[in-house]
């Protein structure tokens, strides 16, 4: 999570990793068909999913800070 010393710029970076992150993991399970496989590659989706929804709570309070 982010502390008090993150810039803006560091949050939303850290934001658009995950966000990445996911994307890349529901455009595996995406190509797949129900089974284990699927299944699989559905858990870890989820997981960054889940990753990214925390992180947003970071992002959103956030207030910009000059970089020093």
């Amino acid at each position: 999570m982010a502390t008090e010393f993150d810039t803006i710029f560091d949050v939303i970076e850290r934001h658009r990793e995950l966000s990445v992150q996911h994307a890349a993991a529901v455009s595996v399970s995406a190509k797949l068909v129900a089974g284990l496989e699927f299944h699989a590659a559905d858990a870890i989706s989820e997981e960054r999913r889940l990753a990214l929804e925390d992180y947003a709570d970071v992002l959103t309070p956030s207030r910009p800070r000059l970089r020093t």
